[in-house]
């Protein structure tokens, strides 16, 4: 399977949370050549940026690991897509659905690719409700669709 990943779903990679041994499996399958997953190229801004929130802010990790969790990060080796090749759709979902432009890239690059995308982010997950598919992540369930 093809999916979309986002950032939600990539620090569950990183961190022990609620959720994460769910992506855990994704990963694992992407890492066996199983499913095939991609993101916008901001995935990394935006998991640098909850890794630096989850060191200064909420002292869930120590600060001086930070740079090696991302790191580890970075080894995955997550194909990405440039974010400035669907930089309009993004913005014109993130307009029309009243969201952020970071979680209507996902969505744009999603729609673009023409499969779905994996996510924790419920919020998300309703603001685009009917536009994508979305696979859930949650803790009790990982293969939840929701169709468009």
């Amino acid at each position: 399977m093809r999916l979309v990943v986002d950032a939600s779903v990539a620090i569950k990679w990183l961190l022990d949370e609620v959720g994460s041994p769910h992506a855990h499996h994704f990963l694992g399958r992407f890492q066996t050549g199983e499913d095939e997953l991609i993101a916008p190229d901001l995935i990394v801004s935006e998991v640098g940026n909850a890794l630096r929130s989850a060191a200064a802010l909420r002292k869930r990790i120590p600060p001086d690991v930070v740079a090696a969790v991302l790191a580890d990060f970075l080894r995955i080796g997550l194909p990405t897509r440039s974010a400035a090749e669907t930089a309009q759709r993004a913005l014109e979902l993130a307009l029309g659905h009243d969201a952020t432009y970071y979680d209507a890239a996902y969505v744009a690059l999603a729609l673009e690719e023409g499969i779905p995308l994996l996510t924790t982010d419920g919020p998300m997950i309703q603001k685009f409700k009917g536009v994508v598919e979305f696979v859930k992540l949650q803790a009790d369930f990982a293969g939840e669709r929701t169709s468009r």
